[in-house]
C-alpha cells in the first residue's frame, strides 16, 4: 500500500507542476474558484491516478454499497434514494481514494488557489462517501455544505 500511496503522490505532483507551470494559469484557476465558489477538480488529477480511482470506485461499489431509500428529517424531508459505500468502508478497504483525499501535493495545491489553508474534513464519516445513482428515480435531494472548503 505505502507503494501505491507514494506512487499517487508523485503522480498528482508532477501532474501539477506540468499542468500550472505558470503563474497565469495558477491565478487564472484561482480566479475561476473565487469567481463560482468552486473547483471542479478533475483535471487537477493525472489519467493514471484516475483510472486507479475509478477501477477501486467500481470494486467498493460491487462489494459494499448499500441501499439507501430513505427522508432525511433534517432537510425538510427530502429524498434520498440510492446506494452508497460508507466513509468507513472506503477507509478500510480502498486505498486510492484515501490516497488522493490525503495528497499532500493536492492539499497544498488547492489551498494556493484559495488563498488559505486548506485541512481534511474534521468530521470523519464526511471525507468520502461513494453515492450511485443508478436507479429511475434516484435522487441526492437538498443538500448544503457545512464547511468553508
Amino acid at each position: 500500500m505505502e507503494n501505491l500511496k507514494q506512487f499517487i503522490e508523485d503522480e498528482i505532483s508532477l501532474h501539477l507542476e506540468e499542468k500550472f507551470m505558470t503563474n497565469d494559469e495558477v491565478f487564472w484557476a484561482a480566479q475561476s474558484f473565487l469567481r463560482d465558489g468552486y473547483l471542479k477538480v478533475s483535471h487537477l488529477i493525472p489519467v493514471s491516478v484516475k483510472e486507479l480511482f475509478y477501477a477501486e470506485v467500481r470494486e467498493l461499489l460491487g462489494k459494499y454499497a448499500k441501499r439507501r431509500d430513505l427522508h432525511m428529517e433534517s432537510t425538510g424531508n427530502t429524498p434520498r434514494f440510492m446506494s452508497n459505500v460508507r466513509q468507513v468502508d472506503i477507509a478500510e478497504y480502498g486505498e486510492v481514494i484515501p490516497a488522493v483525499y490525503h495528497s499532500e501535493s493536492l492539499i497544498k495545491f488547492m489551498g494556493k488557489l484559495a488563498k488559505e489553508e486548506i485541512i481534511p474534513n474534521p468530521w470523519e464519516f464526511e471525507k468520502f462517501i461513494i453515492n450511485c445513482q443508478h436507479k429511475v428515480g434516484d435522487t441526492h435531494g437538498f443538500h448544503w455544505g457545512r464547511l468553508p472548503l
